[in-house]
């Protein structure tokens, strides 16, 4: 979250929710996290409705735990009252020790706020929701991140498999040497395909013949190499080391060989662009799905599990930061070995 962004009042709260999801929730309950003092948002958990009070205020209560939270706005997207439901969520919560600083209901356009009991400031028939794109959205977008989708279905479809955009057997065999370098030749050659896509997506005019025209042996080469767990593992700890908006290109440009990959290679480069969504904080949507596209690969569980125990990404960087070292160490070894 850019350091100028801060959530003042309930209206700016209600119109940044869609960006700060990727969509347009309904029958949701969506639980932003703010640190000690209120000035940053810490992280964002969006549920399903129904939800079983007691469980969801453990859920919330952990995540909280683990994200150094200790205060949390709510907003409830529903169609059906449910005061006292939330009520008891609000009781669970802060007996929990996490504050809730409001609790709004939103529905058809409008919101308005559980917790208030002033009329002048939050009538019962609430308060229009504000029509006007968000700071955050702007925001959001200025950082590579994709404009709000009107539903969570219209996010998930960002991710669907392209396996006609695959590359050719003969962009294959053109690649299949690259498997036989030594390691660390392996590791920069991965890097550089990579920081190549990301160019060309940067500079699609510039590009044009000289990449463009190449990408997909390009993608190839990398699919080849990303087989390798020691190439995979650099990868991913060198794209630690990057500044927040590249690290969200090198995400994305993952992201784009492993839906173009055929399905009988994808799992693996799947697992990694899971990941990479992940400790960008991206788009969880996204690295759930990839997940699913990895069917199994202990990487992609490792990654389900971040998702599921609300592990903030920055938290799951760290861990592919300090492992760099000893992947390099690794490196050198085999090298040395060879």
């Amino acid at each position: 979250m850019p350091d100028s962004i801060r959530l003042t009042s309930p209206a700016e709260f209600v119109a940044s929710v869609p960006a700060l999801i990727g969509w347009r929730p309904a029958e949701s309950v969506v639980v932003v996290f703010l640190d000690t003092d209120c000035s940053q948002i810490v992280c964002t958990l969006r549920v399903d409705l129904p939800q079983d009070v007691p469980n969801l205020a453990t859920q919330l209560l952990d995540v909280g735990c683990r994200a150094h939270s200790s205060e949390a706005l709510i907003a409830l997207y529903t169609a059906t009252e449910a005061t006292v439901r939330v009520l008891e969520l609000v009781a669970a919560m802060q007996s929990g020790g996490l504050h809730v600083r409001d609790a709004l209901l939103v529905h058809d356009g409008r919101y308005r706020s559980y917790l208030c009991a002033d009329d002048s400031c939050c009538p019962p028939e609430g308060k229009p929701v504000p029509a006007s794109t968000s700071l955050i959205e702007v925001e959001h977008v200025a950082h590579g991140h994709p404009a709000v989708a009107p539903t969570r279905a219209d996010v998930t479809a960002r991710f669907a498999p392209r396996p006609d955009l695959a590359p050719s057997a003969e962009e294959y065999r053109h690649a299949a040497g690259l498997a036989n370098h030594p390691l660390r030749v392996r590791c920069d050659t991965a890097w550089e395909a990579l920081t190549t896509l990301v160019a060309a997506a940067r500079h699609p005019r510039t590009y044009a013949v000289d990449v463009i025209e190449a990408e997909s042996t390009v993608r190839a080469g990398l699919l080849i190499l990303l087989r390798d767990i020691q190439v995979r593992d650099h990868v991913l700890a060198t794209v630690a080391t990057q500044d927040a908006a590249t690290r969200i290109e090198l995400a994305d440009a993952m992201v784009s060989v492993a839906l173009t990959a055929p399905e009988g290679v994808r799992r693996h480069v799947a697992a990694t662009a899971a990941a990479l969504l992940a400790i960008t904080g991206h788009s969880p949507v996204g690295a759930r799905e990839l997940v699913a596209l990895a069917d199994g690969e202990s990487l992609a569980q490792l990654v389900e599990s971040s998702l599921d125990l609300g592990i903030h990404p920055e938290d799951l960087r760290d861990v592919f930061l300090q492992a760099l070292p000893e992947i390099e160490r690794r490196i050198a070894d085999a090298d040395s070995a060879a």
